[in-house]
């Protein structure tokens, strides 16, 4: 058990004849991208692994790529840049009617057991495109921490310097853009410059092209962005993206 309740593959309790695993007992969800689904460990003892934790239950963002609808459940496959996962959604009374195509929902539910879909109790369309990067945001902290790769502590300030020193010089330079919005100009630029414009360009490309200047999780979350407020659509072929 680690110093915040959750699992730690490490710990262990009991004799020295016998290896007991101490797990996180409560039901707290974890957000997550459709890649670390697709990427999660089982343990016959413990269940589904997502960095190291217990994944009970699981909470998404993605847009519907396809909708199939029987008696019993909606299945609708979404994307999220990072991949395509199912998810199920059982038909009652509140979900008579399924969610359209190209519609962006987040999703709240447990992994199956064979890890082939989500199994929904809660989807919500989104009321507002800065959830896509909220999201994306907190998958990756909370990914961070369970992975205990978060950035070092901040360095104690050095009190012996001088009044002025280590304080930096006004220049008369240009401010600084915001990595949003650069990266929205990039991914724009890029897509005009090199997508077809039937079949447009693939998210891959697009990362492939940009990665030295952004994290793939940025470019992502930009594309899903750009997708939701309309400035670029998702073509016929699969993951790919061209200009409105």
């Amino acid at each position: 058990m680690n110093g915040e309740g959750g699992f730690d593959p490490q710990d262990t309790a009991g004799s020295t004849n016998e290896t007991k695993y101490v797990v996180r007992t409560d039901d707290s969800m974890l957000p997550v991208t459709i890649k670390q689904i697709k990427n999660l460990v089982h343990d016959p003892n413990l269940g589904s692994l997502i960095d190291g934790r217990l994944a009970k239950q699981v909470f998404l963002i993605g847009r519907i790529t396809k909708v199939v609808a029987d008696e019993l459940y909606f299945v609708y496959t979404i994307t999220d840049g990072t991949g395509e996962f199912n998810v199920q959604e059982f038909v009652n009374e509140s979900s008579q009617n399924p969610y359209s195509k190209d519609n962006y929902i987040m999703v709240y539910g447990r992994i199956a057991g064979d890890h082939s879909s989500i199994y929904s109790f809660a989807i919500r369309p989104l009321s507002n495109v800065n959830e896509i990067s909220y999201h994306l945001t907190q998958a990756l902290y909370a990914h961070l921490t369970h992975t205990k790769k978060l950035s070092a502590p901040v360095q104690p300030a050095n009190t012996n310097k001088a009044p002025n020193q280590g304080i930096p010089k006004q220049t008369n330079s240009e401010p600084v853009q915001d990595p949003t919005e650069r990266a929205k100009a990039a991914v724009l630029d890029y897509i005009k410059n090199n997508g077809d414009p039937t079949q447009g360009v693939s998210s891959a490309a697009i990362i492939a092209a940009l990665g030295s200047k952004f994290s793939a999780e940025i470019i992502n979350s930009t594309i899903l962005s750009l997708s939701f407020n309309g400035e670029i659509y998702s073509t016929s072929e699969e993951d790919h993206y061209a200009i409105c």
